[in-house]
């Protein structure tokens, strides 16, 4: 097995990359066909030459397959593994290797600080949550928010009533659910909106900086449907 030579150049660390150096090692870019006991011998092999191994992590599962963790003793042996090993050509597949985003915990219990890195990834895995959770809060924002197009023939009937245009339009018939977050995805699109306020009784003020955008959005949004039951009638408001 020879190192490959066609190494490419931003695989050398930057300084802001030499920062995160850990005594852990992610190797990635190996041959999925290695079975797991002869890639972890495979992989002492090849890396304890450069140091102490303290440990050897590789999975059967689908998602982790390609990839392993070599856990050094001291960071050196990982910088100089690092290095060396870094585009070897592992039955036919040239690996790639960096240092792990996070410290290991048998090293965190090495230093003597393992609660401490424990309660650091807890907090982390939460924050990962709450991101997670956010987004998609705001997907269910934005689907109940975007309007569908319904044909004119199924629209609720109205009586037609010639309006005076304002810059304020008059909303009825919202959803309970409906936040000033989702009119402002509703209505944004058009010239010169300003602001929505919510009032009692499920409706809503929508305000332009003039008459065009106004007109606009009533034209455009007039009986689209919200959610299931809710079409949108617009009007202007009274001067």
């Amino acid at each position: 097995m020879q190192k490959d030579s066609n190494q490419n150049d931003d695989q050398k660390e930057t300084p802001k990359q030499q920062e995160h150096q850990q005594k852990t090692l992610y190797i990635r870019n190996i041959n999925e066909k290695i079975k797991l006991r002869d890639l972890k011998k495979q992989l002492e092999t090849l890396f304890s030459k450069y140091g102490t191994i303290l440990k050897i992590i590789a999975y059967r599962s689908l998602r982790m397959k390609g990839q392993a963790f070599v856990i050094f003793e001291d960071i050196n042996s990982a910088i100089s593994a690092k290095e060396k090993l870094q585009g070897y050509n592992l039955q036919g597949k040239s690996i790639q290797i960096q240092f792990s985003r996070s410290k290991s915990d048998i090293i965190a219990e090495k230093e003597g600080n393992l609660a401490e890195h424990l309660e650091r990834r807890k907090r982390k895995k939460e924050e990962r949550k709450r991101k997670e959770q956010a987004k998609k809060r705001e997907k269910q924002t934005e689907k109940v928010a975007k309007p569908r197009i319904i044909q004119t023939s199924r629209m609720p009937t109205q009586t037609t009533q010639v309006q005076q245009p304002n810059r304020i339009l008059y909303l009825e018939n919202l959803p309970k659910q409906m936040t000033v977050k989702m009119l402002d995805l509703l209505f944004q699109r058009f010239p010169g909106y300003v602001s929505s306020q919510l009032v009692p009784g499920n409706r809503a003020f929508v305000e332009f900086q003039h008459e065009i955008g106004s007109i606009e959005a009533r034209n455009n949004l007039q009986g689209y449907q919200l959610s299931e039951g809710y079409f949108l009638n617009i009007s202007f408001a009274k001067k």
